[in-house]
């Protein structure tokens, strides 16, 4: 009993001597890292550029519904539906901006086929930041 009182009292008094433990580089390295501080949907719509860029499906299946939601968004502010065939949509769109956005665009048929040039899209925004 008086073996173990005294095991008790040496680990009691060493507990607050002995230095800190550091961590492994590998639990360093495996540590959360701080949130990226750019907005989710900012790094997505540059994922949908940068990809459709490469191909042409990634251009009609990942930027193009984003790019029909943004003109649908702001036509709707109008009182314009995009799908309506009356017409409006397009001249209010301008063409960089229904070319990628018209309701009748047929898929591509080599989904390996050249994507978009960075000029194409950058003229389908500037035409959708206008209206």
């Amino acid at each position: 009993m008086l073996g173990a009182l005294t095991l008790v009292a040496v680990i009691a008094r060493t507990i607050g001597t002995l230095p800190k433990e550091e961590p492994t580089l590998l639990e360093r390295r495996a540590a959360p890292r701080p949130p990226d501080a750019r907005p989710r949907e900012l790094v997505k719509l540059e994922r949908e550029v940068e990809l459709a860029t490469q191909t042409a499906f990634d251009a009609h299946y990942r930027l193009r519904p984003t790019l029909r939601r943004i003109a649908a968004s702001r036509l709707a502010a109008r009182g314009i539906d995009l799908d309506a065939p009356q017409g409006l949509a397009e001249a209010i769109l301008g063409p960089e901006a229904w070319d990628l956005t018209r309701p009748d665009l047929a898929r591509p048929r080599r989904h390996d086929a050249a994507g978009l040039d960075i000029a194409e899209i950058d003229a389908a925004v500037g035409a959708l930041e206008r209206i």
